[in-house]
């Protein structure tokens, strides 16, 4: 029997409502291994890494990227800690359709990926990949553009998954929704 995965979307208005929701997340049991966010990369990235505790540790995925010749274009950081500080790493890259972006989270290897992957989509790939369907990562990357954080977090039961998406509820998240993940 294939077990079923899913993944809760939705967008925060800011980054300080988006940290507010993982914080949340975190002290219900969700941890950096099933929280993603992929925000705008503006110029107070420096003090989200500050008001989340954010450590600058470039370290092994600008390595590894480097080893393989690809140019991902992170930033002098690679930020350990959570949105940083909240959430493992917090990479600084440029996405195809988006322009420079911030990305945490299980989401981001894929996400670099479709930074390298010449026709890869990029976000609204990335996202089509995680399960969402392609009208939903359109308006989702158009709204990341426009400012607003997205927040994806991996779920193993449709119960959690409610639970995730009330929260998000009980956080004024924009268009969140419940998607059935797809098999990697």
């Amino acid at each position: 029997m294939t077990e079923r995965r899913y993944v809760v979307a939705g967008l925060l208005q800011n980054r300080q409502d988006a940290i507010r929701i993982i914080e949340v997340l975190k002290r219900r049991a969700y941890d950096e291994e099933q929280i993603s966010i992929v925000a705008r990369d503006e110029e107070d990235r420096e003090e989200v890494a500050e008001k989340t505790g954010a450590e600058d540790a470039l370290a092994s995925l600008e390595e590894n990227a480097t080893k393989k010749g690809l140019g991902l274009g992170l930033s002098s950081g690679m930020l350990t800690g959570g949105f940083a500080g909240l959430l493992a790493e917090l990479a600084a890259f440029t996405l195809p359709g988006v322009g420079p972006v911030i990305a945490a989270g299980p989401l981001l290897s894929t996400l670099t990926g479709a930074a390298v992957g010449a026709g890869a989509g990029g976000l609204i790939g990335g996202l089509i990949g995680y399960g969402v369907p392609k009208e939903d990562a359109r308006h989702y990357e158009q709204l990341i553009q426009s400012g607003h954080v997205l927040v994806v977090v991996e779920t193993n039961t449709e119960a959690e998954s409610n639970s995730v998406l009330k929260r998000f509820s009980g956080h004024q998240a924009k268009d969140a929704h419940i998607y059935e993940k797809k098999s990697t």
